[in-house]
């Protein structure tokens, strides 16, 4: 009796574990799908206050650049600033127009800034959350800058 005590004990305790590995994979399946799921980001979700850095090679030479601006549901800002400091032109501050000019549902798109007599143009990166993206010059002769624009 023993023998058969104890293979019954090996099939309950087999039988306990797959019914609590089914219990785990199917509490956490909902969580596992719901993390593959992120929502579209749009113009209208990109709507604040904005704070943006650029680092990097530019018209001016080496140098850093600080942007701020709002933008709203169409993803324009006309009345923000743009504050450089680069080796040959020193610390300047002009008015900055700031526009999303084409955003893919996943975050990707482009945009442009429009400093004193420049037009930059920028790829960007929208994370999910629609509060922080990245900044690439990639298409202007002359300038090499990157950073990341954070929502105030």
């Amino acid at each position: 009796m023993k023998a058969t005590n104890h293979k019954m004990q090996n099939r309950v305790s087999a039988l306990l574990v797959a019914l609590t590995l089914v219990t785990v994979m199917a509490a956490a399946a909902p969580f596992a799908a719901a993390e593959n799921v992120r929502p579209a980001v749009t113009l209208a979700s990109l709507k604040g206050s904005w704070q943006g850095t650029l680092v990097g090679q530019g018209g001016c030479g080496m140098g850093s650049k600080l942007l701020n601006f709002t933008l709203n549901s169409s993803g324009e800002s006309t009345s923000g600033t743009w504050t450089s400091n680069t080796v040959s032109c020193g610390s300047v501050t002009n008015s900055l127009t700031f526009t999303i000019n084409s955003l893919n549902s996943d975050g990707s798109g482009t945009a442009t800034a429009e400093a004193g007599t420049g037009v930059f143009h920028y790829n960007i990166q929208v994370n999910g959350a629609s509060n922080v993206f990245n900044i690439v010059e990639v298409t202007d002769a002359g300038n090499y800058e990157a950073g990341t624009a954070i929502k105030q």
